[in-house]
C-alpha cells in the first residue's frame, strides 16, 4: 500500500509516540492514500510543504487493520471516535447528551488497531459534524456531507509495530501558491454543494441527533444501516 504525508518538512522516519493527541483517531502518523490532496494538506498552513512518500506492506505481518469505510460501519461509528479525540462545541445540555449517547452506543474499539483508515474531519467536515452533535442538521444531511467534498481518505498508524513496517520512497515539493488555494477552492466548493442539499430537505423523516437519543437508536438497527461508509 502506498501512503502519503504532508508537512512542512520532509519525513523519513516517522517516531512513535510523536505527534498531537487531539486529531481525529488520537495520536499517531497520518497520511492519505492521494498524492494531491495530500500536497494541499502540506500546505495548510499557507507554507510550502512537502509530501513524504511511503510503502507499506500489511499483508501476512499479524496487523490489525481498522477499515470504517469497509461497509460494516456507520456514521455515527466513526462519529464516536472522533467524538473522543476531538474537541467539540457544547451547546447546553443536549449536545452533552447527545455526545454521551453516540459514545455508549457506537463506539469502536479502534486502540487495539495498529491502523485505522477513514475520513478526516477537516475544516468544513469539522464544523458539520459539530453543527449535528448540536442537533442542527439531519443526519441524512450529515452523512451526504461526509460524502459530498471527496476530502479523502486518512490513514493513521497508531502502533509501533506499524511505524516499523513503513519504508521512505521519496518526498515531492508542494507549493503554497499552487496547493493552498486548491485547498480553498475545495472547501468552497463543499460548502456551496451542502447548502444546495440543506435547500432540498424536506420535514419527512428527517432525523436529528436529539430524535436519535429518544427513538433509541442502536448500532444495528434497520435505520442504521442506511448510513453505511463504503
Amino acid at each position: 500500500m502506498k501512503l502519503y504525508h504532508g508537512a512542512p518538512r520532509i519525513v523519513t522516519k516517522p517516531v512513535w509516540g510523536e505527534g498531537f493527541i487531539f486529531n481525529d483517531f488520537g495520536q499517531g502518523f497520518y497520511c492519505s492514500l492521494e498524492k494531491e490532496v495530500t500536497k494541499e494538506w502540506a500546505c495548510q498552513n499557507k507554507t510550502h510543504g512537502f509530501v513524504s512518500e511511503f510503502d507499506i506492506e500489511i499483508k501476512g505481518e499479524g496487523i490489525n487493520f481498522l477499515d470504517l469505510n469497509n461497509g460494516d460501519y456507520n456514521i455515527l461509528n466513526w462519529m464516536a471516535i472522533v467524538l473522543e479525540n476531538r474537541q467539540f462545541r457544547i451547546n447546553g445540555e443536549d449536545a452533552i447528551r447527545a455526545r454521551k449517547y453516540i459514545l455508549d452506543n457506537f463506539y469502536v474499539d479502534y486502540w487495539k488497531c495498529d491502523i485505522v483508515k477513514g475520513f478526516r474531519a477537516d475544516d468544513s467536515y469539522f464544523a458539520i459534524t459539530n453543527a449535528f452533535l448540536n442537533n442542527e442538521i439531519s443526519i441524512d444531511n450529515f452523512y451526504k456531507a461526509m460524502r459530498l467534498g471527496k476530502n479523502g481518505l486518512q490513514v493513521v498508524l497508531r502502533t509501533k509495530k506499524a511505524y516499523e513496517l513503513m519504508e521512505f520512497c521519496k518526498a515531492t515539493f508542494a507549493n503554497k501558491e499552487i496547493y493552498y488555494p486548491k485547498k480553498l477552492a475545495r472547501d468552497m466548493k463543499f460548502r456551496n454543494s451542502f447548502m444546495e442539499e440543506i435547500a432540498k430537505e424536506t420535514d419527512i423523516e428527517n432525523f436529528y441527533i436529539n430524535d436519535i437519543c429518544e427513538a433509541g437508536w442502536v448500532d444495528d438497527d434497520a435505520f442504521v444501516q442506511r448510513y453505511l461508509l463504503g
